[in-house]
């Protein structure tokens, strides 16, 4: 398995990968509308997470759907003041680990080398932080100069409308998940990764274009390519989605609801789609 994508693929879409395959009556959307039972009509949205400002567009569909939600609730609740420093004090490694001993003089060196390139600082500020947590600094490299969020458009869309943001989860339980992989596993991804940037660049391209052109299905062949394990899918996936579906159903019986989740929760068998679908809700996709 290519561990440096692996990297690659989580951060720009939250780690969210797919199941095997997306399943035929899927249709090649970000954007759907889900009604039914005793909810308020709602929507859920594909982010992706981090692009260059160049590729990113906020479809009218898009935009049409949000303005008829009154709440907007993405993966966390990134209109928190306090998330930052709820990230920072659950960056570190357990058991006082430290990068230095993860890696050989060499690879510290070149990781170090690296990141000052990239972000202008030093390995040695980040020694005691998780190794996933250093790979966030070259991806952002990937993106260039001028980055873009779909979830910062959504919140300032969500403060001129006067609606309220959430999240599903919190940042601790997101840090968490990381302390379920070796970090000496998420320590060679990084060696990997930077040892060929060039092919890490060119993958996020080939993602960055599948997201544009809403291919759910390349999306999710992508995900098999260069991603797989039981325990991988079930932490990063599965158990999130299913944990998400009735936090879903109890917002939306409330007000009506924007998710705004990544790209790779959508599709698959156990994807958000197939989840509320089998929980009983009409899920629509919204092709205009």
């Amino acid at each position: 398995m290519n561990l440096h994508i692996r990297i690659v693929l989580f951060i720009a879409i939250a780690g969210l990968f797919t199941h095997s395959s997306v399943a035929q009556d899927v249709e090649n959307t970000l954007l759907w509308k889900v009604e039914g039972k005793d909810i308020k009509p709602s929507y859920v949205f594909g982010t992706l997470h981090l692009l260059p400002q160049s590729d990113f567009l906020l479809k009218k569909k898009v935009e049409n759907a949000f303005m008829e939600t009154d709440l907007l609730v993405l993966e966390l609740d990134m209109d928190d003041p306090g998330l930052q420093a709820e990230t920072m004090k659950h960056a570190n490694m357990k058991e006082g680990q430290t990068l230095d001993q993860l890696f050989t003089p060499d690879e510290y060196a070149a990781i170090d080398t690296e990141l000052k390139t990239a972000m202008g600082v030093s390995l040695q500020m980040f020694n005691t932080f998780k190794p996933f947590v250093i790979s966030a600094f070259f991806v952002a490299k990937l993106v260039g100069e001028q980055p873009a969020s779909f979830e910062a458009s959504l919140m300032t869309m969500a403060k001129a409308q006067g609606n309220e943001v959430e999240g599903l989860e919190t940042v601790a339980e997101q840090m968490a998940m990381f302390d379920r992989f070796p970090y000496e596993d998420q320590a060679d991804d990084i060696v990997e990764m930077i040892s060929d940037m060039d092919k890490t660049r060119s993958i996020y391209r080939q993602l960055v274009d599948l997201y544009k052109e809403e291919d759910l299905e390349g999306l999710s062949e992508m995900m098999d390519e260069y991603f797989n394990g039981p325990n991988e899918k079930d932490i990063l996936l599965i158990e999130r989605n299913q944990k998400w579906i009735p936090m879903m159903e109890s917002i939306a019986k409330k007000q009506s609801t924007f998710f705004g989740v990544g790209a790779g929760h959508l599709g698959g068998d156990q994807g958000v789609i197939a989840l509320l679908k089998r929980a009983g809700y009409t899920v629509t996709p919204v092709m205009q």
